[in-house]
């Protein structure tokens, strides 16, 4: 992704990331929390926002219009983990239907700059295939090549 990116920091052993959104006003804590899932190779990514009495949650709105910023900062975080864990795999999944058709038109918008790196799956139908565009998913599944 070639947007404008958050510094981000690891602050627990290799699987929570955190960086500040902003758009000028309100700044927002973001977390990925990254959960093992099945056998040490399968693991859930996250993106969550700090609520202001420490909760996280996965369906607020921070409204701080800089969503391209926030992927893009997402997009770097899975790179540095998987740099770190090639042999592990990535599943992500909208909190939502319409969060989750966006990461579809943000991967599908990025795909030739993701492709050289990583290999992208969907759950289309009850099987996992390659991403396909404009297809809806349950969710997605990403791995370093």
């Amino acid at each position: 992704m070639e947007e404008q990116k958050y510094p981000f920091s690891l602050v627990s052993n290799e699987t929570r990331y955190e960086f500040i959104s902003t758009d000028g006003t309100k700044e927002t804590k973001k977390v990925v929390v990254i959960t093992e899932v099945d056998n040490n190779i399968l693991y859930n990514l996250a993106l969550l926002d700090e609520l202001e009495n420490g909760e996280l949650s996965d369906v607020s709105e921070s409204r701080n219009k800089d969503m391209e910023i926030i992927l893009a900062t997402v997009f770097q975080i899975v790179n540095a983990y998987l740099e770190k864990y090639p042999n592990h795999l990535l599943i992500f999944k909208g909190s939502d239907k319409r969060r989750q058709r966006l990461y579809r038109i943000v991967i599908d918008k990025e795909l030739g700059n993701i492709l050289p790196i990583f290999t992208i799956f969907g759950y289309y139908n009850g099987q996992l295939m390659p991403f396909i565009s404009n297809e809806e998913s349950d969710y997605f599944l990403i791995k370093r090549k």
